[in-house]
C-alpha cells in the first residue's frame, strides 16, 4: 500500500529535506564584504554544509521520511517514526538558529545586511507534510481498528 496519501506526504517530505543539499537552496546569504568576513558566511551563504551537524541531521531526517515510506504494515511503527522524524527536523531548525545567533552575537549591524533564503522554509513545510502524513496515518488506524469491531 505505497501509494496511500501518507507515503505521498512523506515522500514530498524526504524530497523537500533533500533540497537543503543542492547549491541554491542557502539558509542565508549575503554579498557585503563585511558580513563574509564572518564565520558561517566566509562563501556568502549560510547553508547545509557550514555544520556536520546539520549535514547528519539532514541526512536523518532524509533517511527516517524515506524508510518510514515502506513501513505501512505496522501503523504504530510508522506513526513513531513519523514523529521522530518532526522531531529531527525542529532540530535541524534549533540548531541552524542557534549557529546563526552565534555568528551574529555581538555584530547586529551586521545583520542589516543578510538575506533570507528559501532553504530556510524547508524544515517548515517538511514538517507541515509529516503532520499531515501523521493525521493521516491515525486516520487509517482507526479505519482498520473499526473493521476489527465489524468481524
Amino acid at each position: 500500500m505505497i501509494q496511500r496519501i501518507q507515503s505521498i506526504f512523506m515522500l514530498l517530505a524526504a524530497a523537500c529535506m533533500s533540497f537543503l543539499y543542492l547549491p541554491s537552496f542557502e539558509f542565508a546569504g549575503s554579498e557585503t564584504p563585511e558580513v563574509r568576513s564572518a564565520g558561517l558566511f566566509t562563501d556568502g551563504y549560510f547553508n547545509s554544509y557550514d555544520n556536520t551537524i546539520l549535514v547528519s541531521l539532514i541526512a536523518g531526517a532524509i533517511s527516517l521520511a524515506f524508510i518510514n515510506i515502506f513501513l505501512y504494515k505496522n501503523r504504530s511503527l510508522q506513526l513513531l517514526l513519523s514523529r521522530i522524524t518532526i522531531v529531527v527536523i525542529f532540530s535541524i531548525i534549533v540548531v541552524g538558529g542557534i549557529l546563526f545567533y552565534l555568528n551574529f552575537e555581538n555584530r547586529q549591524s551586521e545583520m542589516e545586511h543578510v538575506n533570507i533564503r528559501l532553504g530556510l522554509f524547508i524544515p517548515f513545510v517538511s514538517m507541515a507534510l509529516l503532520y499531515f502524513a501523521n493525521k493521516y496515518i491515525i486516520k487509517d488506524n482507526k479505519l482498520v481498528k473499526s473493521m476489527d469491531r465489524l468481524r
